[in-house]
């Protein structure tokens, strides 16, 4: 029966290490990845949500409501995220 220590010896287990190492860089690429995409994702969601807010309140503005639904929803989400 082969031991870790042999099984860890020789050219072969350091291919096997360095592929791995590989393997766990390009892992970890692939998560930075997606957490810049992430990143610009919510950053267009909270311009588009702002944009929303604005147009809304300048509606409601016009119409002269005491209580904005609007705002209050708002609100809502913004304390929830």
């Amino acid at each position: 029966m082969a031991t870790f220590e042999k099984c860890m010896m020789g050219s072969s287990a350091q291919d096997h290490v360095l592929r791995l190492q590989d393997t766990e860089i390009k892992l970890l690429e692939m998560v930075r990845d997606c957490i810049q995409a992430r990143v610009q994702s919510d950053k267009e969601y909270a311009r588009l949500l702002s944009q929303s807010c604005v147009k809304a309140h300048k509606h409601e503005h016009l119409i002269k409501t005491p209580f904005s639904q609007v705002r209050l929803v708002a609100a809502t989400l913004v304390h929830f995220h």
